[in-house]
């Protein structure tokens, strides 16, 4: 269906390479693939998210504005 490619770093986490399979877009399959990182972090103790992303991507900025 998807991946999502992130690095934990000392201090924050990085996001990066993301895809989803067109069949489930706007299905709610980002989503379910970035809140546990978010989560995760969150318990971590990070105070910082670092998405990357490609100036041509505008599909997944309405994902990363959510």
């Amino acid at each position: 269906m998807g991946t999502c490619f992130y690095h934990p770093r000392e201090y924050h986490v990085s996001m990066g390479i993301m895809s989803v399979h067109p069949n489930y877009s706007g299905k709610g399959v980002g989503k379910a693939m970035v809140n546990p990182i978010l989560d995760c972090s969150k318990h971590i103790g990070y105070k910082a998210y670092r998405l990357i992303n490609g100036a041509f991507n505008l599909d997944s900025f309405s994902l990363y504005y959510r």
